[in-house]
């Protein structure tokens, strides 16, 4: 790869957004980190095609919170399917299992969503991690206690 003419690592924006995510998964087990780190490297590949899809950098993000005072914050995305999955009905029994229990849910949907690209061609990091920052200084949540949570659509 070349690496001076890839804008995920000539924007530093990009490049110090994914530093910062790899901070927050860094106190995971080693298989989590490893699962993470390789997601990581994918968006990064990814983000290497200059033409920036229609609203690009733009997701949808919903919160969902327990009546916990200092609530952990388990981040969900969906995969190949598109859309905020974990906002929908058909998640519903997942995301209340978490709220029932004490935390915030916290659903990402980065493409085929409100406002987000219409496909997935590649994903902008740094506006995942920029809600997942905007929800961890809520009043309610622990910012020393966030979760990545993932799936895949089912073949």
């Amino acid at each position: 790869m070349n690496y001076q003419a890839c804008p995920a690592f000539a924007n530093t924006t990009t490049f110090s957004a994914s530093r910062k995510i790899y901070h927050l998964i860094a106190r995971t087990n080693v298989t989590q980190r490893l699962t993470q780190i390789l997601f990581l490297i994918t968006i990064l590949i990814w983000s290497c095609d200059p033409q920036q899809p229609k609203n690009y950098g733009k997701v949808d993000a919903k919160l969902f919170l327990s009546d916990s005072v200092r609530q952990p914050l388990v981040v969900a995305f969906g995969g190949s399917e598109g859309g905020n999955i974990y906002a929908q009905d058909e998640t519903k029994e997942v995301r209340e299992l978490f709220v029932k229990n004490g935390f915030a849910f916290l659903s990402v949907g980065y493409f085929k969503s409100v406002n987000t690209p219409p496909e997935i061609d590649r994903i902008a990091i740094s506006a995942i991690y920029d809600s997942i920052r905007t929800i961890a200084n809520h009043p309610k949540i622990d910012k020393d206690r966030i979760a990545l949570l993932g799936s895949c659509k089912k073949r």
